[in-house]
């Protein structure tokens, strides 16, 4: 509505009855969206988002300490009792969509790319194409094309990426959630517009 104030990124903990609240925080300035969370096995939660904010904090030896250009994501984990921030990346040219995190913390991000991006230990290192046809719209999905579906492993500090990889076709595709199992192979669902 006309005058109301810009999102704010928060995060709540509730005890496991519902009873109490173990923490509340607010994350970032305004006009930040969280997107997905995920918690590791120390109770540490990790949230992704999108901000449109250029002077989103970020943590010293963050993977992307500095904005680019666009609407970056970003990844921020957070101490088990909300007291302190652990790490705070951008992650620019990305909008993450779902995470999760694996045995020793490192988070798996999925979402899409509207550009191109560094691939790295790439299962699919580029977009293949170009798409020939525009997508079918069955009034299920817009009909625009939402980009391109990414993977990508971040450590456990927020530091350094692991792998980075295009999983796309040619007209454009989205990726929603991640899971993983114990094995830490990764489950990956979305939608596709390159059939």
């Amino acid at each position: 509505a006309a005058g109301s104030p810009p999102p704010t990124l928060f995060l709540t903990k509730l005890d496991a009855t519902l009873s109490h609240i173990l923490f509340s925080t607010f994350i970032g300035p305004a006009q930040t969206s969280g997107i997905a969370l995920g918690v590791d096995s120390a109770g540490n939660p990790l949230i992704t988002g999108s901000t449109q904010w250029t002077d989103f904090p970020t943590t010293p030896t963050a993977l992307q300490p500095a904005f680019t250009s666009g609407t970056p994501g970003f990844a921020v984990k957070i101490r088990a009792d909300g007291g302190a921030l652990i790490y705070s990346t951008l992650l620019n040219n990305f909008t993450p969509k779902g995470a999760a995190l694996d045995a020793v913390g490192n988070a798996v991000i999925v979402g899409s790319v509207q550009q191109s991006f560094a691939v790295l230990n790439a299962y699919q290192s580029t977009i293949p194409g170009p798409c020939t046809r525009q997508p079918v719209s069955l009034n299920l999905f817009p009909p625009s094309q939402p980009g391109h579906a990414f993977i990508a492993k971040l450590s456990a500090d927020g530091g350094s990426m692991l792998y980075a990889t295009y999983l796309t076709g040619s007209c454009g595709d989205t990726a929603n959630a991640v899971q993983l199992d114990s094995a830490g192979n990764a489950y990956i669902t979305g939608f596709s517009y390159s059939l």
